[in-house]
Parts: C-alpha cells; structure tokens; sequence
C-alpha cells in the first residue's frame, strides 16, 4: 500500500491585520457579517468570510425553522452549524483564507455591489484605481486697500 503525503494546509497570510482578522473571524456568526462587509469593504480578505458568513447566516435561519418543526433533525443541523462557524471562525482569526465546500462557491457569486447600492459605502469591486482629486478652490479675492491718499 503506497504511502500518500497529507494534503498541504494553506498557510496563513502573515500581512493581514489584527482588526481584520478579528472582523472576519466574527463574519462567522449570525448576521454579524455586516460588520466586516461595512467597516473593511475594500479587504478582500474581509469580504471572502463575510460572504461566507452571509450564506451560514441564511442556513442558520432555516436551520431554526427546522429546528422548530422537527426537533430531532432539527438539533443534528444545529450541531453542525456550531461547528462550521467555531472553524470559519478559527480559520479567520488564524488568518486563512479557508474556503468552505459547496458554501465558498455560492458565496463568491454574490455580487456586493448590489447590497451596497443606494449607499456612500463603494466595496473594492466598484473602488476606483486613480485617487479622486478635488479641484483646486479659487483664490479668494483681496479686499480693496483702504490707504487714504
């Protein structure tokens, strides 16, 4: 029987901040993934676990209906939603870019530009790539002198 390495980890990426890593690692939970979408909008590291927080947070709604209507399933959907947000959690904080089956595909077709339209908040798809420049203000004018001649 031939001996098969383990798969490599992704290793973290060591440049992203502590405050993004602590807003995407929170992404995780229940609709907390506003916060990372709002407050880092141009991080994409911040954006990939929010929106993975997104799709977590649609299936922990369903999963409390289930829960309410059958008890027993219901739990089991429960038990594992715990567990995939403790290692979305996890992941984030660790600083990975952990992309969670089935759900990482879904997530990365939302487009944010659409939650954010309406509002002053541009996501790095919409950024632009030349600074804006305000135009330079008029020189106010002088006030005549008042010499007496």
């Amino acid at each position: 029987m031939p001996n098969t390495p383990p798969a490599p980890t992704p290793a973290p990426i060591n440049n992203i901040p502590s405050e993004e890593r602590i807003l995407a690692a929170l992404s995780y939970f229940p609709f907390l993934f506003v916060g990372a979408l709002i407050m880092k909008p141009e991080s994409k590291f911040c954006q990939m676990h929010a929106k993975q927080g997104m799709i977590l947070s649609g299936i922990a709604f369903v999963i409390l209906f289930v829960l309410a209507a059958i008890p027993m399933i219901g739990s089991l959907l429960f038990l594992a939603l715990v567990g995939a947000i403790a290692i979305g959690g996890f992941q984030a904080y660790s600083g990975m870019e952990w992309k969670m089956p089935i759900l990482h595909d879904l997530a990365m077709k939302i487009n944010v530009d659409k939650l954010f339209a309406g509002t002053t908040i541009k996501p790095t798809e919409t950024k632009s790539e030349t600074p804006a420049v305000s135009p330079a203000a008029p020189a106010a004018p002088t006030p005549p002198s008042s010499e007496k001649k």
